[in-house]
């Protein structure tokens, strides 16, 4: 799985977790396990939080913050665009992060959301 991170400034730290196509944010599960090889889920926010039909009947999901683009299966790897919450304080390599590419299950490590978090 490939990460890219778009920092902006938000109070709630982000919280990621990967098992398999399951990417769990900040609590919520998302399973892209339906999404083939080439093809992409449109990335669209619904006020009301149901799914979208695009014109083409195909199935758009419903994606809130922090997603913040498309994701795609490329080669096999989902891609995925999420913003990167932090606070006035955040480090360099929070306010320019780079990508993340996961390959193994659990707690993905991202960069720390004030400089606060960068001490412990």
């Amino acid at each position: 799985m490939k990460i890219t991170l778009k920092p902006v400034r938000h109070g709630t730290p982000l919280i990621l977790e990967k098992s398999g196509d399951v990417l769990n944010v900040n609590g919520v599960a998302y399973d892209f396990s339906a999404l083939p090889d080439g093809a992409t889920y449109p990335r669209v926010e619904q006020a009301n939080g149901d799914d979208v039909i695009a014109s083409d009947g195909s199935a758009v999901l419903n994606l809130p913050f922090p997603f913040a683009g498309d994701i795609t299966r490329e080669g096999g790897e989902l891609h995925v665009i999420l913003c990167l919450p932090h606070d006035s304080s955040a480090p360099e390599e929070t306010k320019f992060p780079a990508p993340i590419t996961v390959t193994v299950d659990g707690p993905i490590t991202l960069p720390p959301h004030s400089i606060e978090d960068f001490a412990v």
